[in-house]
């Protein structure tokens, strides 16, 4: 299995490295952004496990980070443990209000910070029901959408979607490979759903798309075709 990947935004570079070696002996992988135009573009394209996320950057500030990423549908469950020199309530609460989940003042204690990252990731794992891999919702959260549904009074399409020979793929390639193939597919499938779309990740290459019934033939070609070409390139 792909390890966990931590994404630290700061500018202070013996930070950095304190961070990166402890975590890095923890069992987790790490990169790395030194602004907030690079944090938002590396979470973008590396969807992490969790953001250690610094108020004071040059540029784009952290508290505008912390509420575009939560303003994005690929990052809008992921932890972000703000670990700043501000210090003021105020300071706390505007990024608690801005969308983190834990926030830590500078100078911190570096195995109280690895404890609550093993914490806060075993909470939101279990609290909202996502898939660890793909951070998209995992099977209690499908089942709880799907009674939603069928208590309503609107029809809806329900897709089950997998990879063809996919166990073979894994066979010849290694886990590591198949995980990143099920993260492609994750980000392909979302790609294409809409604002009112649920997409659910079973486990392995398992997926449910709840979508409109007029939407489903021309969303499941889309999905279809771009996983084609993709998986050539």
């Amino acid at each position: 299995m792909m390890k966990k990947n931590i994404l630290i935004v700061d500018d202070d570079q013996q930070i950095i490295e304190l961070l990166k070696v402890n975590l890095e002996n923890a069992g987790y992988q790490v990169s790395i952004a030194h602004d907030g135009e690079k944090a938002l573009m590396k979470a973008a394209q590396e969807h992490p496990s969790l953001v250690i996320l610094d108020l004071m950057l040059p540029g784009m500030n952290g508290y505008e980070v912390c509420e575009k990423l939560r303003m994005e549908k690929a990052t809008q469950l992921t932890p972000i443990l703000v670990l700043s020199a501000k210090d003021r309530p105020a300071d706390k609460i505007t990024g608690l209000k801005l969308g983190a989940n834990e926030y830590l003042t500078k100078p911190f204690d570096i195995n109280e910070l690895v404890a609550r990252i093993d914490g806060l990731l075993k909470h939101v794992e279990e609290v909202m029901a996502v898939n660890p891999l793909t951070k998209l919702p995992g099977n209690v959260s499908i089942m709880n959408e799907t009674n939603k549904r069928l208590s309503g009074n609107n029809k809806f399409a329900f897709i089950y979607l997998d990879i063809n020979n996919f166990k073979s793929y894994n066979d010849k390639y290694g886990y590591d490979k198949g995980d990143e193939v099920i993260k492609f597919t994750a980000d392909i499938i979302t790609s294409h759903i809409k604002e009112n779309d649920f997409v659910g990740h079973i486990g392995g290459d398992d997926f449910i798309l709840i979508c409109d019934i007029a939407d489903s033939d021309s969303i499941q070609k889309k999905i279809a075709d771009s996983f084609d070409a993709g998986i050539l390139k």
